[in-house]
């Protein structure tokens, strides 16, 4: 076998011929020089790209085990001692740039047999948490898990195997954002009425060392973990209707009403200081005012308390020439001085409309226009009262 695999405007030339090219190329002679003594076809500028590839019997390529080739680079080029390799087959190059059909097969080849894995894995882990369904009653359910399981069932689109999609992305949000949604999710899970789905995209699931070790709420699927799921549906629903609720509703109305409204303030409070660039101090501070100004206001009220504090954090920020962090801890101040003020001097808060960059939520249409029938009473009143 040859040295060297060569262009045709080289095949003419022994082993002998193009080892003495080479080196004599490298040396520095004139290309003009050499193309008329070797009787080689080639313009001179044009010569690097017919240089000999030299065969590398000790290489073998990964993708078809043929021999390897060094691929000589133009002498103008700084190092030429450090040339790439390439299959003498295949065109495989020894780089993770490398495109070629051989490559290509393997790297789908291993991207097919990972995901096997992986979706096997998945697989057993929704499994540890999909017991044999269990009969569950309107009657065994409390409200806040009937409203969320209901919100949860009519916000995500459900597929042709009976699983629902994730709470994310969805026309109508499932929760105010911020963690109250993800905490209703878990009561959820915690409570074996829903579980993951093996259906769910790959990447809803942190996998370690071959092993799922998570799944992350917002993305993964769900699967409803209880028998006849139409008929507990249509159950939470007959309350709604006919007004005839189980034991211990009632008492939980007030406290549902109360978290539903502070994670709509908080939502919106994140989205003002957003908006005005200013960073979130999310910390009890603000939930203890925001509960405060939940006392005598609505939700519309508060909305408009909250806008005026951050007002008033960015004519802080701007006069006083201080921080964004520093500005956003002076709006908690702000609003509970503004709310103190109204109560005082008996101010007529006008109440905000929603913003429409911050959609009603599922949980508040379940609670308000079906279980109590007020509709956006919940948000205009005061939800204390």
């Amino acid at each position: 076998m040859s040295q060297y695999l060569l262009d045709a405007k080289l095949a003419h030339l022994s082993d002998e011929q193009v080892a003495s090219l080479i080196i004599r190329y490298y040396e520095g002679e004139k290309i003009k020089s050499l193309l008329s003594e070797f009787e080689i076809l080639s313009l001179p500028n044009q010569f690097n790209k017919i240089l000999p590839r030299v065969v590398q019997a000790n290489l073998r390529c990964t993708a078809c085990g043929a021999p390897m080739v060094k691929i000589l680079q133009s002498r103008h080029k700084s190092n030429t001692h450090n040339e790439p390799y390439a299959c003498s087959s295949c065109s495989h190059l020894n780089s993770i740039s490398c495109r070629c059909v051989q490559r290509m097969k393997l790297a789908q080849d291993a991207k097919f047999a990972e995901q096997f894995t992986h979706q096997s894995l998945i697989s057993a882990y929704c499994n540890k948490y999909s017991p044999a369904p269990r009969s569950v009653s309107v009657a065994d359910i409390s409200l806040r898990v009937a409203v969320s399981l209901l919100a949860m069932v009519r916000t995500c689109q459900q597929k042709n195997d009976g699983t629902y999609g994730s709470i994310s992305n969805n026309p109508i949000p499932f929760s105010p954002e911020g963690n109250f949604g993800f905490g209703l999710i878990k009561m959820l899970f915690a409570d074996a009425l829903i579980a993951p789905s093996d259906s769910s995209t790959p990447y809803a699931f942190s996998i370690e060392d071959g092993k799922v070790v998570s799944f992350f709420i917002e993305t993964v699927d769900w699967k409803l973990n209880f028998a006849s799921p139409e008929l507990l549906i249509s159950q939470i629903e007959e309350c709604g209707l006919n007004g005839v609720w189980p034991y211990g509703w009632n008492d939980a109305v007030n406290d549902l009403k109360m978290d539903i409204a502070l994670a709509e303030c908080k939502e919106f409070y994140e989205h003002c200081l957003y908006e005005r660039e200013l960073f979130f101090n999310a910390g009890t501070a603000v939930d203890s005012m925001l509960l405060n100004l939940l006392r005598d206001h609505s939700v519309a009220q508060c909305m408009r308390i909250i806008w005026g504090g951050a007002q008033s954090a960015v004519d802080f920020k701007a006069r006083n020439k201080t921080t964004s962090q520093h500005a956003a801890n002076y709006m908690v101040g702000a609003c509970q001085r503004w709310a103190d003020r109204a109560r005082a001097e008996s101010w007529e808060v006008k109440g905000f409309r929603r913003n429409f960059k911050l959609p009603r939520s599922m949980l508040s249409y379940i609670l308000y226009d079906v279980i109590l029938k007020t509709g956006e009473r919940g948000f205009t009143e005061c939800v204390s009262q």
